[in-house]
């Protein structure tokens, strides 16, 4: 019986601790986009940067951001209220696009990416 009190005892515990964490996070973050909505790149290719705001963060949130363009990578978010990136050198010869979508908990925006076409080969 001594037990069985023991491990109640622990669970409500455990359920006081989650229940004080989770009602100190603030009801919503809001993410803002402060750059431009779209970014244009030479074919060569090159970094990108993305600056952001984040209004009622909380210690625990991630930023993140994707592309399903395989040549939009390299996502870095060690520089506070940015989102720097490298856009790969273009093997196509027309232009390209495609968009970076950044969040933060439920809230995000894109930002549109356009490449030039292949720069030609000099001989």
């Amino acid at each position: 019986m001594k037990n069985m009190n023991m491990k109640i005892s622990a669970i409500i515990s455990v359920l006081a601790i989650i229940t004080l964490v989770s009602c100190n996070r603030p009801e919503s973050a809001t993410i803002t986009l402060e750059s431009a909505e779209s970014l244009s790149f030479p074919g060569k290719g090159g970094k990108g940067e993305i600056a952001f705001s984040v209004e009622n963060a909380y210690k625990t949130g991630l930023i993140q951001a994707r592309s399903d363009s395989k040549w939009i990578s390299d996502f870095d978010f060690t520089t506070a209220g940015k989102v720097i990136f490298s856009v790969g050198k273009s093997d196509v010869n027309e232009p390209r696009s495609g968009s970076i979508s950044v969040s933060y908990d439920n809230s995000s925006f894109n930002v549109g990416v356009y490449q030039e076409k292949a720069e030609p080969e000099l001989h």
